[in-house]
């Protein structure tokens, strides 16, 4: 069997942003104007992006979409390896269960939030993890999905006991 560990594997790899006006989808770029700053900017999505997106029921009808084509594209190595050998993954990561409709992307610099365009190539530029997707994906590759549960429970069931102060007096 394979084992497959993902410590932040997932916020590490860029997403793309969606936003969904009727039966209509707008990719969000970024872009420079004639005076050196960076405009966001939405296009008519790909029609295969659309396709892609509307084949998962948890972000279908979402307003705003972070959709992780790249992080499927691994995963989908990755699912190939255990469907073959048999064996498992064991994402851990920051993100969130129930869907939101809202823009997740973010910029930390030594470990504080930064505006997302300050400092940038000095700064790491993330998103949370849609963990309700991630579950979908994988149900959709037939893979059993045991339990989404939280970085201190996990934790804890390892035998590591958190504590709030680790002073002693």
């Amino acid at each position: 069997p394979v084992i497959f560990f993902g410590n932040e594997f997932f916020d590490a790899i860029p997403i793309k942003q969606f936003s969904r006006k009727g039966n209509s989808y707008y990719e969000k770029y970024y872009s420079l104007n004639n005076r050196d700053k960076i405009d966001e900017v939405f296009k008519k999505a790909n029609s295969k992006d659309v396709k892609q997106i509307k084949k998962f029921g948890t972000i279908k009808n979402l307003k705003f979409i972070e959709f992780p084509k790249l992080g499927f594209d691994e995963l989908d190595k990755i699912t190939k390896k255990i469907s073959q050998n048999t064996g498992g993954i064991l994402l851990i990561d920051y993100g969130y269960i129930k869907q939101i409709n809202r823009n997740t992307l973010q910029s930390v610099r030594k470990h504080k939030q930064n505006k997302l365009l300050d400092n940038l190539g000095d700064a790491d530029i993330t998103s949370l993890v849609n963990f309700g997707l991630l579950k979908e994906y994988f149900t959709k590759k037939k893979l059993k999905v045991k339990n989404i549960v939280t970085q201190r429970f996990f934790l804890e069931r390892m035998g590591m006991k958190m504590y709030t102060n680790c002073m002693e007096e």
